[in-house]
């Protein structure tokens, strides 16, 4: 699990029009365990790297928290493709926008059951809240 957050990778000027980015949630219609975990990381990392997608998946407690970036074809249609995933339901679509520079390089998951940052647990909302705020400064 790589979160390259503090390096994002400038994008070219010919895919500098049609990057986009999406944020999204859901939650899982059974709680994961971490097996399940490491192989929905693994899963989404393949199919992502053959799209041209970065991004990030978070899982909390039986909740997801997604950010695509990419082609901004590639993204709808995989957006697509994970509106009709049965592992999961309750889709909201948070944020999208145009995108000038990658935010993530590569894929990656964060597993924050358990995870403490100054002795509180990570939440799904302070995640939406710092990845809007990275995107709005983008």
């Amino acid at each position: 699990m790589n979160n390259d957050t503090d390096n994002p990778q400038p994008i070219n000027d010919e895919t500098e029009q049609s990057l986009i980015y999406l944020m999204f949630a859901s939650s899982a219609v059974k709680k994961l365990d971490h097996q399940e975990l490491s192989e929905l990381s693994q899963q989404a990392e393949r199919k992502n790297q053959k799209l041209g997608i970065t991004g990030q998946l978070i899982y909390d407690d039986g909740n997801f928290l997604s950010v695509l970036e990419g082609q901004a074809e590639s993204v709808q249609q995989l957006f697509q493709a994970i509106s009709h995933d049965s592992r999961h339901h309750g889709l909201i679509l948070i944020h999208e926008g145009a995108l000038r520079k990658r935010v993530f390089s590569n894929w990656s998951m964060d597993y924050h059951k358990h995870k403490q940052k100054a002795g509180q647990r990570l939440s799904i909302s302070s995640a939406i809240g710092a990845l809007i705020d990275r995107y709005n400064h983008n």
